[in-house]
């Protein structure tokens, strides 16, 4: 889908479904621009995947220098988090996109075929689903903003609900 259907959507449907900044050009920054990538557990993947799947867990992070989702305690967190979603019948993708861009991470995950996106975040914009064309998506906190906020449990466990609510209907 591109961005003058998404555009339409917006301005002229009055669906919002997608963060403001996506349906806009990216602004020229003096801001050096970190590369964006995308990889999984084991490997770094030259472009953006291609993915078929029901549910897609996305670990967002700004730079490579911040701690990945694959990276110990956080993995183990987030099989524990995975698990008690008892989502057991579900095809699930896991991947991690390093880069500040949701512009870009956006384009991608259009090109994509997934029912239902989890962005796992430092600090997520929290709410129900939001809905484009293609897919549902959610934002929480990733495991590895709950490695250092246990508090913060109690809400991702309420989005973790939310998605099994999803896929139980």
């Amino acid at each position: 889908m591109n961005s003058n259907l998404l555009k339409y959507y917006h301005d002229v449907l009055g669906i919002r479904f997608l963060p403001q900044d996506i349906l806009s050009k990216p602004e020229a920054s003096d801001k050096k621009e970190v590369s964006s990538f995308w990889r999984e557990k084991e490997q770094i993947l030259r472009e953006a995947p291609r993915v078929q799947s029901d549910l897609l867990f996305i670990s967002w992070i700004d730079s490579e220098h911040e701690e990945s989702l694959f990276a110990q305690p956080h993995w183990d967190l987030f099989e524990k988090m995975k698990k008690a979603m008892g989502l057991s019948g579900i095809e699930t993708v896991i991947l991690e996109y390093v880069g500040s861009s949701s512009h870009e991470l956006f384009h991608d995950l259009l090109q994509m075929k997934i029912k239902v996106a989890v962005l796992l975040k430092k600090n997520p914009e929290r709410s129900d689903f939001k809905i484009c064309p293609e897919f549902k998506f959610i934002e929480t906190y990733s495991p590895q903003t709950l490695s250092q906020q246990a508090p913060l449990k109690k809400d991702t466990w309420d989005d973790l609900q939310k998605i099994m609510k999803e896929f139980k209907n």
